[in-house]
């Protein structure tokens, strides 16, 4: 070994004199070969001092534990793993089935608090499909009101105006049509008529086939059982209910659009068409109520029946048209009609 190796030796062991450490120094300033020189010799000291702690170290013994260690971790590491995959492959299943089944728990309830209203427009007859697959003819100028799913126990909706139902059979479920004056008809399968317009001062139900019972609430609840071909009326004045037999034709009629009078008097008539027309009619004579009429219209308009009235009839009828009221709304059209 060289002085100046020597020297170098001594500096970075830190063995120089105070004089010798700034002379060495002042000359590696100097001399970038010298600097590299030095940091050879710095680096071959730092490897040789980590060899000898190898050595004195017990390395296979310290492998041993270490190797140990970590094949402990690495079981824990699968148990958990193992115990992770064992919970999602259980939970997560049955997560699925009560997410879905309280989802559509959720949606049945608010399906069966969810009400459809339906409307059937002035001179037109609506047909609705109920969610039992039930048909229901709505007449003119008349609303339904309906659950979008029915609950288990009952089929229920509400009523104002005429319809004609086809209910679906179904013994373990009633089904129930509600009216005005805590007044229902109740069926389980069969097909019936119900006139219920809330500005007349009586309620009518035809039973067509099957069997229906029409229900009055009011302090003791009475059930009036009527065969097919009969009619039950209930008057809103005395509230009470006669049945009789009627004619299923001149009553179901209008749900194949027809409007069928058989020897009907006046009063009738001019109910019947001012409920098809949204039209009041008025009679200003009070020996025309005793006249009868007998004819079938379909897709005749008001006039044309009118007029056909008056061919049959000593009478004469003119339009008096609508008026604008101070809500800016118009009176419904009116029809006077009175004897020649």
């Amino acid at each position: 070994m060289d002085i100046e190796e020597l020297h170098i030796l001594k500096y970075l062991e830190g063995t120089l004199s105070d004089d010798e450490r700034i002379s060495f120094e002042t000359k590696l300033e100097k001399s970038p070969s010298l600097q590299q020189e030095v940091e050879d010799i710095r680096f071959l000291i730092n490897a040789v001092n980590k060899i000898q702690l190898l050595h004195n170290v017990k390395t296979i013994e310290h492998w041993k534990k270490i190797s140990f260690k970590l094949s402990l971790l690495k079981l824990k590491d699968k148990i958990a793993k193992s115990f992770q995959i064992l919970t999602m492959a259980v939970f997560f299943p049955l997560l699925i089935v009560f997410f879905i089944g309280g989802r559509m728990l959720l949606e049945k309830n608010i399906a069966a608090n969810e009400l459809i209203e339906v409307k059937s427009a002035y001179g037109l007859v609506s047909k609705i499909i109920l969610p039992d697959s039930s048909q229901v003819y709505l007449n003119s100028g008349s609303t339904l009101v309906y659950p979008r799913s029915f609950s288990n126990s009952l089929r229920s909706v509400n009523l104002n105006g005429e319809a004609y139902f086809i209910v679906k059979a179904n013994p373990d479920k009633q089904f129930e049509v509600k009216l005005d004056d805590n007044l229902s008809v109740c069926a389980y399968g069969t097909e019936f008529n119900i006139n219920s317009y809330e500005d007349q001062n009586w309620i009518s139900t035809v039973l067509v086939n099957g069997n229906i019972s029409v229900n009055k609430q009011i302090g003791e609840t009475s059930f009036n059982v009527i065969q097919p071909g009969q009619i039950a009326i209930y008057n809103r004045q005395t509230k009470n209910i006669d049945v009789m037999n009627t004619n299923l034709t001149v009553a179901t009629a209008w749900k194949d659009g027809k409007i069928v009078f058989r020897r009907a008097k006046m009063p009738e008539i001019i109910y019947r068409l001012s409920k098809h027309f949204n039209v009041i009619i008025e009679l200003k004579d009070e020996a025309l109520k005793e006249y009868e009429f007998s004819a079938t219209f379909t897709t005749e308009s008001l006039t044309e029946i009118l007029n056909l009235i008056k061919k049959a009839s000593p009478i004469k009828w003119h339009y008096v048209e609508p008026k604008q009221k101070n809500d800016e709304s118009y009176t419904k059209r009116k029809v006077i009609i009175s004897l020649i």
